[in-house]
């Protein structure tokens, strides 16, 4: 009797024994290959949020990558870093790359992940209108940045001429230019999305410009890469473009991971400030954030580079890695 018992006892064991063996060793084994990487951005805006998480919640080492990051508030400055290989990726606008790339560098952007500026244009309660702004000193954070583009496409819509008609002063950081605006050294400022994280500190002034209002597509807070570092490591870049795509699907589908990095990274905790935030990003963040020559001819357009009134909008972008993965059903079993 004890002898079938232990016979029979086998005949269940066994094979779970078996199984349990088997899955521990299909289960992913914790790597210590990982390709490690450093990936700044550059402002402290609601659309970096795919990058915080993705960092946050482990997302890139999901596919092989781990990823360091820290502000640099100037995109000519990533740029730099991208140049000199530093770097191989950023968070930077498209403003930069095309500066970059007319000028002899081999940057794209591979990963758009919205098509509208999250910026406004706040004014002293003098001001109530862009064209009030004639004669008039605007701020923005340094020549050549996003917030300099906005200025100067906000004054030209208007009817403005830029330098001429209004004069733009560089304070050198979002809060220079409130702190600026507020002492009364000037009399508008461009802001970036900081201004909808903290909407109290703006009630004593007016908001004359949203750049969400304008017909003008954009690309801030891309993912940008070096080409020929991309060329070179054609997998690595394919695994680093999956980490961040899975970082915009993780903000739509986890909120609440979502708002602790917005709130951790721009240090808010208002929990009405970060609702509105998160409302507004997932209304603009795009699901296949492939870039498009369209998103990338208002750059040009304003671009003071000669150049860049004859350059090929494609240049600027390698939409492959999102294109690869969209075919491919990633992006679709992202959000399943």
């Amino acid at each position: 009797m004890r002898a079938r018992l232990l016979r029979c006892m086998a005949i269940l064991v066994v094979p779970a024994m078996l199984a349990m063996a088997g899955a521990a060793a299909a289960a992913p084994a914790e790597r210590s290959d990982y390709l490690k990487l450093d990936i700044p951005y550059n402002a402290v805006a609601i659309n970096v949020a795919p990058l915080w998480v993705a960092i946050d919640d482990g997302i890139f080492r999901r596919y092989g990558v781990e990823v360091r990051t820290e502000l640099s508030s100037r995109s000519p400055a990533l740029v730099a870093s991208i140049l000199s290989g530093e770097t191989p990726f950023a968070i930077a606008g498209q403003d930069a790359v095309i500066a970059a790339d007319l000028n002899g560098g081999d940057i794209a952007i591979l990963v758009t992940g919205t098509e509208k500026l999250f910026f406004t244009i706040e004014a002293a309660p003098k001001i109530r209108n862009v064209a009030d702004l004639k004669g008039k000193k605007l701020g923005v954070t340094a020549f050549g940045t996003t917030t300099d583009f906005v200025a100067r496409y906000v004054l030209q819509q208007a009817g403005l001429r830029p330098e001429l008609d209004t004069t733009i002063l560089p304070i050198g950081s979002d809060a220079n230019t409130l702190a600026a605006l507020e002492a009364g050294g000037i009399d508008a400022g461009v802001q970036g999305s900081g201004v909808i994280l903290t909407p109290k500190k703006y009630i004593s002034f007016n908001r004359i410009a949203s750049l969400i209002d304008y017909d003008l597509l954009f690309y801030t807070g891309s993912l940008v890469a070096k080409r020929s570092w991309v060329s070179a490591h054609p997998a690595d870049a394919l695994d680093v473009v999956r980490g961040f795509v899975a970082g915009i699907a993780s903000v739509y589908r986890n909120k609440p991971s979502a708002l602790a990095a917005i709130g951790k990274y721009t240090h808010t905790n208002d929990p009405a400030a970060l609702e509105g935030a998160y409302r507004l990003l997932t209304k603009m963040l795009l699901k296949v954030p492939a870039p498009r020559p369209a998103g990338v001819r208002s750059g040009l357009a304003e671009s003071k580079l000669a150049a860049a009134k004859t350059a090929d909008p494609a240049q600027f972008i390698d939409p492959s890695f999102v294109e690869t993965l969209e075919k491919d059903g990633f992006i679709a079993g992202l959000y399943k």
